[in-house]
């Protein structure tokens, strides 16, 4: 069978829904996320999220993972994956019948995983044989999350969607202890720097720090942005987050530096986070917060223990990005220093840039998110981001938020032309943005939004009545020279306008009124500009690129959709 097709690499997938796990590695003294991203998972050093390598890929996209002892653990429908060396698959378990929601590594000894069904099994981590199981009745306790609290060995906390907590000997099958909530389903469990106390993050909004040993809340905070989904721990000098110190095995574990403040970092589902300072006397107050550190839920917070990143925060949310923080504004905000950012949603465009030297190594795309990126095939260094368009007349950036400048954010781009050729001089790449006439520039050798905006005068004209005629017009395809000083633009009634890359300057239209009596499908020009190609439904006309003279015409059988030029030949 032909490998021709064969997957090679995903590109800018950086995050997903899943949490990801930290490892750390004694013989180095570094620090590695493992983060799950569709149907494999990438490493990334700490703190400068240099990409080490990805695992091979699994069938279905990852649901749940964690590391137990050596080997990571994956979770995809219903079967559990194995790897070995952070890449390679070791083994596939296949015990259960529903789709896998939850895994908790216990001691490194044991693997906890719970499915959708209400099943727990634990599983011996050394020969993956089922050692024990627990069924949870879904209408009366549906798991949520779940977590080893420090020095409860073969214990695990349960947290659950109608409120209640129960704390169970997994391997005896023992109810330890069931907690009443706090009337709100539990939506993420944290072990804090103490032992027998836990962070609770409910659904509500609320965070709750409970002594598990003698039931009793000690404290409660409240955020806004909806409910909490993930929880963090860290001090003046390093992090907190279980795990925090490394013990003579390699392993991370906890417990707090009594000389130092301890802070607790929630994050919610609109991207809030905000950082709160505890105080031995039962008190709290929040000392930092970040608005927009992502675009989507907050799905890990991790803060690095030690080494070059001590005390820096990891974050990783839905938004498809994962960012590297440090608390050292005067606000107490958050300032992130090293990022890995991919679209927040699904690309409408995408082609290869030109000019790429080495072949094919540099992608354009273009996403439902509004945002134009770089993507490297061979170095994800290079990735960059062109940002948003925003129409005229918008707030400098300096002196506004972003939420602010909204109202003068444009759609998603839905169709894009680029020339390599004067890219070193002026924009070389325009885009066309969905329902919009007005057409963007691009400049690709500086990575930002350009200079120009082309729109006919024909259109908008001095009187309302341009305006009233040509209200719904839109543009539909666009197409720029090999030498890169014009950009031609279709509309969708038929009008063909011709643009100079350099100046924005309009430089005459084609046809008489228009080029076509329906709306331009797609646009080409040769490479020495001497023929002007346009297509309208059935129709291909031929022009002079120059003098806007139609030469010739063929008709087509059907309806053309869509228009690729092949320029060498």
């Amino acid at each position: 069978m032909s490998n021709i097709y064969h997957p090679y690499r995903v590109l800018g997938l950086c995050s997903s829904d899943v949490p990801f796990v930290v490892k750390y590695i004694p013989n180095s003294s570094a620090y590695y996320a493992i983060v799950p991203t569709g149907e494999r998972f990438n490493i990334y050093k700490l703190p400068r999220l240099t990409l080490i390598g990805s695992s091979d890929p699994l069938e279905f996209p990852i649901k749940c993972f964690t590391s137990c002892g050596n080997v990571l653990v994956a979770a995809s429908r219903e079967t559990i994956y194995i790897f070995r060396n952070s890449r390679y698959l070791l083994q596939r378990l296949q015990h259960h019948t529903n789709i896998i929601t939850h895994l908790c590594s216990l001691e490194n000894s044991f693997l906890v995983s719970v499915d959708e069904g209400g099943l727990t099994q634990v599983w011996n981590s050394k020969s993956w044989e089922v050692v024990s199981h627990i069924e949870f009745s879904t209408k009366a306790f549906c798991v949520t999350s779940l977590i080893n609290p420090i020095n409860y060995k073969n214990k695990v906390l349960f947290g659950s969607y109608q409120g209640p907590l129960q704390l169970w000997d997994v391997i005896s099958r023992k109810l330890i202890y069931w907690f009443k909530g706090f009337d709100s389903a539990v939506t993420c469990l944290q072990q804090a720097p103490a032992f027998d106390v836990c962070a609770i993050g409910l659904a509500d909004g609320r965070v709750v720090t409970h002594n598990l040993k003698y039931d009793v809340t000690l404290m409660v905070f409240a955020q806004d942005g909806g409910a909490i989904t993930s929880i963090g721990f860290r001090s003046g000098s390093h992090g907190l987050q279980n795990p925090t110190n490394v013990d003579e095995k390699g392993r991370i574990t906890l417990l707090p530096d009594d000389n130092n403040d301890v802070y607790l970092i929630t994050g919610c589902e609109t991207g809030y986070i905000n950082c709160w300072k505890l105080q031995n006397n039962g008190k709290s107050r929040s000392v930092g917060e970040a608005r927009n550190l992502h675009w989507g839920s907050v799905i890990t917070i991790y803060c690095i223990p030690g080494g070059d990143g001590a005390s820096a925060m990891v974050t990783s949310g839905t938004d498809n990005c994962i960012k590297v923080s440090y608390f050292d504004r005067s606000d107490g905000s958050p300032r992130t220093i090293y990022r890995r950012i991919g679209h927040s949603r699904p690309p409408n465009r995408i082609l290869f840039w030109p000019g790429s030297s080495a072949g094919g190594g540099l992608l354009l795309s273009a996403g439902k998110d509004g945002v134009l990126r770089i993507f490297s095939t061979f170095n994800e260094y290079m990735n960059k981001s062109l940002g948003c368009a925003y129409a005229p007349g918008v707030p400098e950036r300096r002196k506004t938020t972003r939420q602010q400048r909204l109202p003068w954010l444009l759609p998603d781009v839905v169709h894009m032309a680029a020339c390599s050729t004067r890219a070193e001089a002026w924009d070389s790449v325009v885009a066309i943005h969905s329902g919009k006439r007005q057409v963007t520039s691009w400049n690709f050798a500086k990575a930002t939004r350009g200079q120009h905006w082309f729109d006919p005068l024909k259109f908008h004209g001095c009187d309302d009545e341009a305006n009233r005629l040509y209200k719904k017009t839109v543009a539909t395809c666009a197409f720029l020279t090999n030498c890169g000083n014009y950009a031609l633009i279709g509309y969708s009634n038929g009008d063909v306008f011709k643009f100079n890359m350099q100046s924005g300057l309009e430089r005459g239209s084609y046809g008489s009124p228009t080029a076509h009596f329906c709306s331009i499908v797609g646009l080409a020009v040769n490479n020495v500009n001497r023929v002007t190609i346009t297509v309208g439904e059935s129709e291909i006309r031929f022009w002079s690129f120059h003098e806007h003279k139609l030469r010739g015409q063929l008709d087509l059988p059907s309806t053309s959709l869509l228009v690729r030029f092949h320029a060498d030949r």
